[in-house]
């Protein structure tokens, strides 16, 4: 090891023993924005909780289940939350880039219930060009209203994987720059995971509705509280 690696080595030692986000310092609507990612963030994982502790249920209450539904539903959630790390830190690129592969994970799960194979499709235009096309994403409009939202949502996302503009850059020199708080891409970041999280909880809820009405009731609520008023009908009803 070099003097000067050694020195930026033992520089990154002090710096990540002293890291800290500071909340406060943030302000208001950092708060407030992280809040509300918490809220859709904490009904996904009691969801995935529920699928966990239960998994027999679950598995049974759906309708032709394939084999990596379990896991790839869980990686979802998995996705979004390394998305809510990367935001609280400032990495907004990364957090809106995780929750485009939490949205093509949960297309392509819910998707392959009704057509297996894909499971194994690599062309990303053709699944959801098929998925759109599938009865569970189709027959109910609400449902399909959500499906075209997250399709919206994937391709505006993309642009952040091919660095479309300077809006899609994050502009950090070095690893100093963490945490950092930008109150615009915070805030627009904060607005596509919201909303993204929310209609893949109202779809579950909708697709495997039996395994819902079987949860514990508070995490029942805790669930609800994710679905938009007008839609909690369809839930609790169907």
């Amino acid at each position: 090891m070099t003097r000067e690696r050694k020195s930026d080595f033992e520089a990154l030692i002090a710096y990540v023993t002293s890291y800290k986000i500071p909340v406060k310092e943030n302000g208001w609507r950092y708060k407030n924005a992280l809040g509300a990612m918490h809220k859709s963030y904490f009904s996904l994982i009691t969801l995935c909780c529920e699928m966990k502790e239960n998994k027999d249920i679950f598995l049974k209450s759906a309708t032709n289940p394939h084999e990596e539904l379990m896991e790839r539903l869980l990686e979802t959630a998995s996705d979004m939350g390394c998305s809510l790390f990367n935001w609280i830190n400032g990495s907004y690129k990364t957090s809106r880039i995780m929750i485009r592969t939490a949205i093509e994970n949960f297309v392509r799960t819910i998707g392959a219930l009704e057509d297996k194979a894909l499971l194994s499709e690599k062309n990303v235009y053709s699944l959801f060009e098929k998925s759109a096309e599938l009865i569970i994403f189709s027959e109910n409009a609400e449902i399909k209203q959500a499906f075209n939202q997250l399709h919206s949502d994937y391709k505006l996302l993309c642009q952040d994987v091919h660095t479309a503009s300077d809006k899609n850059m994050d502009f950090l020199g070095s690893l100093a720059d963490f945490p950092s708080y930008k109150e615009k891409k915070g805030e627009l970041c904060t607005e596509v995971f919201v909303r993204a999280s929310r209609l893949m909880i109202f779809v579950f809820c909708f697709v495997f509705n039996p395994f819902f009405h079987q949860m514990h009731h508070r995490n029942k609520e805790n669930i609800l509280v994710s679905i938009k008023k007008s839609l909690r009908p369809m839930i609790l009803g169907h």
